[in-house]
């Protein structure tokens, strides 16, 4: 019968895994307790060993960035571990280690989001009337 894991335990280096990543990212305090999460940057190549390595980006998220959904309450400094979200290897992806320093006044960006329409779909719609909407509120706040 074989052991459960931690999820608290390093993943096995085995041949061919990729190496574990590690980075810092500002994330608006705004931010915290987003139902959707925070999107913050972060470079598709982050250096190990003297070298840039690419990491493993989450699927449905763009290679520069990563999504963060932290709970209201989360403490400054503290390091989430990503797994599989780290340097890419033939037999399976490294772990990614973020520091979360949280920031007052950073922007809150909206998670990625696949705007291109299906048939029948009211997406267009909906980024054309969301367009009119901000630059309206716009028109109000310069008047």
């Amino acid at each position: 019968m074989g052991n459960i894991g931690s999820i608290y335990d390093d993943a096995p280096a085995g041949e061919g895994r990729g190496p574990d990543l590690r980075a810092t990212v500002e994330v608006p305090r705004a931010g915290l307790g987003a139902a959707d999460g925070v999107c913050v940057p972060l470079p598709a190549a982050l250096p190990h060993e003297g070298e840039d390595v690419l990491r493993t980006p989450q699927p449905g998220e763009p290679e520069d960035a990563v999504t963060l959904r932290l709970p209201a309450d989360f403490p400054d400094g503290a390091t989430l571990r990503l797994r599989g979200a780290g340097g890419r290897g033939t037999e399976g992806s490294g772990d990614l280690y973020l520091t979360v320093s949280l920031a007052d006044d950073a922007i809150v960006v909206a998670p990625a989001v696949d705007l291109a329409p299906t048939q029948g779909s009211s997406a267009p719609i909906v980024v054309s009337l969301a367009i009119a909407a901000a630059i309206a509120l716009l028109y109000v706040l310069l008047s």
